[in-house]
């Protein structure tokens, strides 16, 4: 065919499929000229009838015929086409799973300039896939061309990168303009009444979630999470788990719902879902307790860079908790913790004599004791007063609600604190509750690396609440801030007064970070 031809059959395939130029949309008629420009070798016509049969725009589906034309197109240099090819070898969609094969398209495309491309390059360097080891600074690279290039994907990552200082230096002012700019382009999307796809609702979800780049609100996190699972999308699934499991955002806790979106993310192999289905199996929650198993999971977690399971599992290694005793294997893994930032990991280092006594994220008791509902709405109130923390317990409920904090602690929304230090935050340390003569742990680790402190002990009629925060940008001294609530809901900061809660705050303090705290200045706001 001549080359003036397969110009016409091109100009009228897209007439045809976008309604151009007086034509009616027609995927059929648009299908057949489409068709004919292919099988002459034009690269755009092939990328058009490949995702015309994924996605039966006037043909049948059919798995071959749309591998085997974006593979054409591909080899032809469309760079959409080569996305594609990437995007069906990560997922074993109408070819075997080939990472490798992955790289080699998506790369190609990006060195090409599709900026879609470049961050799904720099993707598989944050996450060592498809290359020979996981590259920070390259993965950073990538997404940041993308950015650049208008990419709003890319955009929210790379404010992410400046905020934990992933692959570049830390930069908060750069944070921001990048962070934000992604969540405005969103929020503008879904303000004109558009829909968002479901790797959008869910970088949305995590903003609201995580209060990165906007206000934090566990309910529209939750309206987000389900949008994006609801469009299949693993990441969607695996936070709308974290939610089942924790009982955030409005929903009850429902282990067998968490246990089932876990279970869809895990296919796609998603660090979070590894790592959620493993406190589910380690803790006996919508499932037969097997320590073995949450072991296998906390490993794959690990894997993939969640270094909270990396502790997790060292501490097993180390106690023989469910799995044989160790030692070797804790010490390697104890040193991966560490050398991501872990306090605790680094002083169970130091000593080279056994774990720390907390037990980060899996707490013995999995009573959920009743919360009335009228008590509930009553501290709810409270939330938008609490300044920076908002953990509260109440006085008709028993003991062992000591166990749920970390449930209220999200349902509060308590996560004003962060160890990031980010735009406006505070740096806190790690929660560990004190109640009558007991005392327990518990140390909150996400992919932001948040780590928050709240010793809590309930005193008469009032709701008391202690913070300790460290030291940083914000303030050139570490203290303690005492809260109170009272039956009424109203919330006063008072001088810390019970030296036996001070004495424990700091004790707890120095045992996970290695060192005193220093200048403390016992203060009310």
């Amino acid at each position: 065919m001549r080359e003036n031809d397969t110009a016409t059959n091109v100009k009228l395939m897209n007439d045809y499929y976008y309604g151009h130029n007086g034509q009616k949309q027609d995927y059929p008629k648009a299908f057949e000229y489409g068709l004919k420009a292919a099988e002459a070798g034009d690269a755009d016509a092939q990328c058009r009838i490949a995702f015309m049969y994924q996605e039966e725009q006037g043909v049948k589906a059919d798995a071959g015929q749309e591998i085997f034309w974006y593979h054409k197109a591909a080899e032809g240099g469309n760079t959409y086409a080569q996305t594609a090819m990437g995007w069906k070898y990560v997922n074993g969609l109408g070819v075997e799973v080939d990472l490798e094969q992955a790289f080699f398209w998506y790369h190609k495309a990006a060195e090409a300039g599709n900026k879609v491309a470049m961050g799904w390059v720099g993707g598989m360097y944050r996450d060592g896939r498809g290359v020979a080891q996981k590259d920070e600074k390259k993965s950073f690279e990538f997404y940041k061309r993308a950015a650049d290039l208008g990419c709003h994907e890319s955009e929210y990552t790379v404010g992410m990168c400046y905020l934990n200082a992933t692959g570049t230096e830390k930069d908060e002012e750069k944070a921001r303009v990048y962070g934000s700019r992604a969540i405005q382009y969103y929020l503008g999307k879904v303000n004109a009444g558009k829909d968002l796809t479901g790797d959008e609702w869910h970088r949305l979800g995590a903003a609201y979630d995580s209060g990165t780049f906007i206000g934090r609100d566990s309910f529209e996190a939750r309206k987000c999470f389900e949008k994006s699972a609801a469009k299949n999308r693993p990441y969607g699934q695996s936070a709308l788990g974290r939610y089942y499991e924790k009982g955030k955002g409005g929903l009850q806790i429902d282990y067998a719902e968490a246990l089932r979106y876990y279970t869809l993310a895990l296919q796609h192999g998603v660090a979070s879902a590894y790592f959620g289905l493993a406190g589910l199996y380690y803790s006996g929650k919508g499932v037969a307790e097997d320590k073995k198993q949450a072991a296998g999971y906390y490993q794959n977690a690990s894997d993939r860079g969640r270094h909270d399971a990396t502790l997790q599992l060292a501490k097993m290694y180390a106690t023989g908790d469910g799995i044989p005793k160790n030692h070797a294997k804790a010490v390697e893994l104890y040193t991966k913790a560490a050398d991501a930032g872990h306090g605790q990991a680094k002083k169970w280092l130091k000593e080279n004599a056994g774990p720390p006594v907390a037990d980060d994220g899996n707490l013995s008791d999995n009573t959920t004791p009743d919360v009335p509902l009228s008590v509930y709405d009553q501290l709810s109130k409270c939330r938008e007063s609490a300044g920076i923390m908002e953990i509260i317990v109440a006085k008709d409920i028993a003991k062992d609600v000591a166990m749920q904090h970390a449930k209220w602690m999200d349902e509060i929304d308590s996560g004003t604190a962060r160890w990031i230090e980010g735009p406006g935050q505070y740096g806190i340390l790690e929660t560990n509750i004190i109640l009558g003569d007991r005392t327990l742990s518990y140390s909150d680790s996400t992919k932001l690396n948040e780590f928050r402190d709240y010793t809590i002990k309930y005193k008469g009629d009032r709701y008391t609440v202690l913070t300790a925060c460290l030291e940083n940008k914000e303030n050139n001294f570490d203290f303690v801030v005492k809260s109170v609530w009272d039956e009424k809901g109203r919330l006063s900061l008072e001088e810390v007064e019970d030296k036996e809660l001070l004495e424990a705050v700091c004790n707890l303090f120095e045992k996970s970070h290695g060192r005193k705290f220093r200048n403390i200045n016992w203060m009310s706001l």
